[in-house]
């Protein structure tokens, strides 16, 4: 189920901006292939246009996901995407998923990703709310701006301020997967900017 949260109006997806851009490009395209020229000014005023609806942080977007993680497992070292917000970065939010109860190598990890690699990743804690009922509980992350802790691949630490991914990872090594029920699901609330 996908939702966008509200705030004073509707705030914009990703796919609103690259459709648009994509509009115009498509439109600037056929008019020079027809009359052969474009008057730079409304060339202009149109890209300005479009730029300006970019999320920025005195203006970001929030966006509401809800990921199905159920009935299948997450094996040792394996992860879930949650969020890529790219070309986008993440100021705000949080997670919250359901889960064993008994599911300590579960974890929550930002990312800062370029298109050919991962370039800084931090591991987060979720907090365990409380049990819902048997074999199942409810967790939560918090998602600041500016995150330190252990990386999951160097094992180093590290710090991640323009993180644009978020995944769910089991972090036990030589440990068995971490199995999910059909109602298993994580929602993650974020506010990104560009």
């Amino acid at each position: 189920m996908r939702k966008i949260a509200r705030c004073s109006d509707r705030q914009p997806k990703l796919s609103d901006y690259t459709s648009c851009i994509s509009i115009i490009i498509f439109c600037l395209l056929a008019t020079v292939l027809i009359f052969g020229t474009i008057l730079p000014v409304s060339m202009n005023s149109i890209l300005s246009k479009a730029y300006s609806a970019l999320p920025t942080e005195r203006d970001p977007a929030v966006d509401v996901e809800t990921v199905r993680l159920g009935k299948g497992s997450i094996p040792p070292g394996g992860l879930r995407i949650l969020a890529d917000v790219d070309p986008f970065f993440i100021i705000d939010g949080h997670v919250e998923f359901n889960a064993p109860p008994n599911a300590r190598d579960i974890k929550v990890v930002v990312a800062e990703s370029t298109r050919k690699s991962i370039t800084h990743a931090v591991i987060l804690n979720p907090t365990k709310l409380q049990n819902i009922r048997t074999g199942e509980a409810l967790y939560h992350v918090d998602l600041n701006q500016e995150i330190s802790g252990k990386n999951p691949w160097t094992g180093d630490s590290d710090k991640v301020d323009d993180y644009n991914n978020v995944y769910l990872m089991n972090i036990g090594r030589g440990k068995g997967p971490i199995s999910f029920n059909d109602q298993s699901q994580a929602t993650i609330t974020i506010v990104f900017a560009g």
